[in-house]
């Protein structure tokens, strides 16, 4: 299953309101579209929370496709069961700016329908078809197993760490707006992603479950036998880098560099 991110802010501000009313409105408007383009979604259930920030978070869950497994029953024979398991969809509403993000399966069609069914019924306001903003940075794959910050000879760094990163998750958690976890100076970044892993585990989550919100990567460069090299720390978001602010403009070519080979920026 492929999930797609994706974030529109060019709708004016303004009729929100997270009513039981409105909310029953959107838990309708997907039973519907689920129903009609898909034969699934004949109930809806939508968990509502309001973050720190101001943001406005809706986690949907309908009925999925059953899942057939092979099992053994009461007297030993094998038998197929048929699983009604669940899938999600969130919404992330701005009031500030009235921008809506989705986290959801299916293509571009898809998507702008559930834009649409979610301002009709949260906002009850009509939304024109737009192309999603396109982030940046891409910052997720940061947490799979196989990456490494890998560097050349040529770029002369000695070293690259993560001081510091926010993880905010990407299902229901239960009220949890975000893990900020603490590593030693210096930990090399398979270690940090062990720790990663322990602090999700803790609340039965999965790297797959969150995405990277903020990042501080630290990259140190090698000296020249008679004084330590530069560090350069980069601050990151999905659609923010402090690397534009460097006034090293050698030191700023070699790490643009660095976060294409990472896959970092979005070209």
């Amino acid at each position: 299953v492929t999930w797609y991110f994706n974030r529109w802010c060019q709708v004016p501000c303004g009729g929100f309101e997270a009513s039981d009313e409105r909310i029953d409105a959107l838990k309708a408007g997907l039973r519907t579209h689920y129903s009609q383009n898909e034969l699934r979604g004949e109930h809806c259930e939508v968990h509502h929370y309001t973050r720190l920030k101001g943001d406005e978070y809706f986690f949907a869950y309908l009925p999925d496709w059953p899942d057939n497994f092979m099992v053994f029953n009461d007297d030993g024979e094998l038998a197929s069961l048929d699983i009604p398991t669940a899938f999600t969809i969130l919404f992330v509403y701005e009031p500030a700016t009235g921008a809506v993000e989705m986290i959801v399966t299916g293509g571009h069609t898809a998507q702008q329908r559930l834009r649409k069914i979610f301002y009709q019924a949260m906002c009850q306001q009509e939304v024109e078809e737009a192309d999603p903003d396109k982030p940046e940075y891409l910052l997720d794959h940061l947490l799979q197993p196989d990456f490494t910050f890998q560097t050349e000879l040529t770029d002369r760094i000695e070293t690259v760490t993560v001081p510091q990163i926010l993880l905010v998750p990407l299902v229901d958690a239960d009220g949890l707006e975000g893990l900020q976890p603490r590593f030693r100076k210096g930990m090399p970044w398979s270690d940090s992603l062990t720790l990663i892993d322990g602090l999700l585990e803790s609340r039965d989550l999965s790297r797959d479950q969150v995405g990277v919100d903020h990042i501080q990567i630290r990259i140190q460069f090698m000296g020249d036998g008679t004084k330590r090299g530069k560090t350069l720390t980069l601050r990151m978001s999905p659609r923010s880098c402090n690397l534009k602010a460097e006034d090293d403009e050698e030191l700023q070519g070699i790490v643009d560099n660095c976060l294409r080979r990472w896959g970092v920026i979005n070209d």
